[in-house]
């Protein structure tokens, strides 16, 4: 397979992109929990989750989407300037993507959370009388808004996260091939002076 300057193959996904994958969304899927779950009664809470755990979801889907379209174009041999901003196009139109999913999938889950679970959760205590369906007050141009505007900052703080790393590793690669290409010069000068002397005069 192909590798890039790194030297890490591209088409190969090893487990530590999984493993930063798994572990970034479940940040911040455990962040807007902690940050909004406290604000909301029980029964809130519960699609409140449904739709965290959804927008991970898709998050994980268009990260890993953007990353394929990187290397399926190979924008990985352009310069910097080149790069982001066709990243930043990709990220937008992923966004609206993500923002559409989103809004489109939101209420046949709420429906499966309003026949499968949440009805169990309201005999179990009255504080779940004051449970509401989970859909969102605002209109539709609001609510796309605001998911897009979400869907847009997560893609490009990840973008800016994984490309800014992958970029760091790139600089190191090549500081170590100079200091190799370096030392190689070196010794070969050191060859060359050596062969010139005369033994005669070493002796």
């Amino acid at each position: 397979r192909d590798r890039d300057v790194t030297g890490v193959q591209t088409c190969a996904l090893p487990i530590s992109y999984w493993l930063g994958q798994s572990a970034a969304w479940a940040g911040i899927w455990l962040l807007f929990c902690a940050i909004f779950v406290a604000a909301l009664n029980d029964a809130r809470t519960t699609y409140f989750l449904v739709d965290e755990s959804f927008f991970c979801l898709l998050g994980i889907v268009a990260t890993h989407f953007l990353r394929a379209i990187f290397f399926f174009l190979h924008w990985d041999r352009l310069g910097l300037v080149s790069q982001w901003p066709r990243l930043l196009l990709v990220i937008l139109f992923l966004s609206a993507g993500e923002a559409w999913t989103f809004i489109s999938f939101r209420p046949p889950l709420h429906h499966e959370v309003s026949t499968r679970i949440v009805p169990h959760a309201l005999s179990q205590g009255p504080r779940m009388h004051r449970a509401e369906n989970g859909e969102s007050p605002f209109p539709p141009v609001a609510r796309f808004s605001f998911q897009f505007a979400k869907s847009l900052l997560t893609l490009f703080a990840w973008a800016a996260i994984y490309f800014g790393y992958r970029l760091q590793q790139m600089l190191k690669t090549a500081q170590l091939d100079r200091l190799r290409l370096d030392a190689a010069v070196m010794e070969a000068e050191l060859k060359a002076l050596r062969s010139q002397v005369n033994p005669h005069f070493l002796f």
